[in-house]
């Protein structure tokens, strides 16, 4: 059950007005819900709402709604919620631009799609997790800690789809590294992410602290170009550092 805080978390209903606001205890993952099934979004609102750690602090049924959100600084999120597909536009495109917003947050899309194109276009936008909607939503919100976590969330058979294009990829890449140089400790902390560990299994395995796992994943991240753990895994396996054969 929630419980009270200092912390106000403003809500705002699907045409972007501010709702009242709700006192929760600090710390809680900011929610943005964006999907153009309201019926929908108001499940995963009822979901989300009996977490301690969590709140929908905003949401929106088209591309138009979000544009008209404030994401500013000030009204950060840390988790998004994106369906593939929007009245008005492309959920992908939405990802892409909410990344790179800067605005610190994760986004995973939640969408009937299982279409491969949309999958590695989603990745390849920076989205951490790809969730069929078939997934039962109370599921959702382990889902979204997941995510706010750096780590990714895919249902099963898209991740045997990611994990079947990486070994494809990897077969027509041989060993093309271009000008970016991975160390060797870094190689195996990417291998090891490209097995699906989490970075305390990753820091177990290395005999390394999880800040260090962290700090050498921003850099492969940095490196490559990559704006997730999932992307850097397809970019690891393109240019050859690390085979999933």
């Amino acid at each position: 059950m929630r419980r009270p805080s200092d912390t106000s978390v403003a809500l705002h209903d699907g045409d972007g007005a501010a709702s009242r606001p709700l006192r929760r205890r600090a710390r809680v993952l900011r929610i943005l819900l964006v999907d153009d099934h309201a019926v929908f979004r108001r499940g995963l609102r009822s979901v989300i709402d009996v977490e301690d750690d969590m709140a929908v602090v905003a949401e929106a049924g088209s591309v138009a709604e979000l544009a008209a959100l404030d994401l500013s600084a000030a009204h950060p999120f840390d988790v998004a919620l994106v369906d593939v597909r929007l009245p008005d536009g492309s959920g992908i495109e939405v990802a892409e631009r909410l990344l790179r917003a800067e605005l610190a947050g994760r986004v995973v899309m939640l969408t009937v799609s299982d279409e491969d194109r949309d999958l590695y276009d989603a990745v390849e936008a920076g989205a951490t997790g790809y969730l069929l909607k078939e997934i039962a939503i109370e599921a959702v919100a382990d889902a979204v800690r997941v995510a706010a976590r750096g780590e990714s969330s895919f249902s099963p058979q898209m991740a045997t789809k990611l994990v079947a294009g990486f070994t494809h990829m990897s077969t027509l890449a041989g060993h093309r590294r271009g000008d970016v140089h991975l160390t060797k400790r870094e190689t195996e902390v990417l291998g090891c992410v490209a097995e699906g560990w989490s970075n305390r299994r990753i820091a177990d395995a290395l005999h390394l602290s999880e800040n260090t796992v962290k700090n050498h994943l921003r850099n492969i991240c940095e490196k490559l170009g990559a704006h997730s753990r999932t992307e850097a895994v397809a970019r690891g396996v393109k240019d050859g550092w690390i085979s999933l054969v």
